[in-house]
């Protein structure tokens, strides 16, 4: 039987290199666990002795911003959309700044940000508002 590598969902390396954090083979393989704790001086629930685990899955997102005012849409990728499109509505991206207020109006998500950058680069390739709008109004 004939298995493919694995890659790390945080480095996007083999699994088996020091590099990726998960590591491991199984089916916790690769998965990231992050340790919370409760607030301070909160009082831990019976039987958690104050730590909680959860997997920690980083998600990438491919999303397109829309400039109602200019007629314009923005092609851009990131790990968390919400601080994204914040970042660029207060006119923290220079690229943006001048063509606010933005609209989300799609997006797609990915396990690696390889994924998400190789499919910002195939959209920008375009270079055709047509495109991205025929790609916008089909995803409604």
């Amino acid at each position: 039987m004939h298995t493919h590598p694995q890659t790390c969902l945080s480095t996007g390396r083999l699994k088996h290199t020091p590099e990726c954090p998960g590591g491991g083979i199984g089916r916790h393989a690769g998965l990231k666990i992050l340790f919370l704790r409760g607030s301070a001086g909160s009082i831990p629930a019976p039987g958690t002795k104050g730590l909680q685990k959860r997997p920690f899955f980083n998600m990438f997102y491919l999303y397109i911003l829309y400039s109602q005012q200019f007629d314009r849409y923005y092609i851009g990728q990131s790990s968390d959309i919400d601080a994204r499109l914040e970042r660029h509505q207060k006119g923290y991206v220079k690229s943006t700044k001048a063509y606010r207020p933005w609209k989300l109006v799609y997006s797609e998500s990915f396990h690696t940000r390889i994924e998400a950058v190789n499919r910002e680069t195939y959209l920008k390739s375009l270079k055709s508002k047509i495109k991205i709008k025929e790609l916008v109004d089909t995803s409604r």
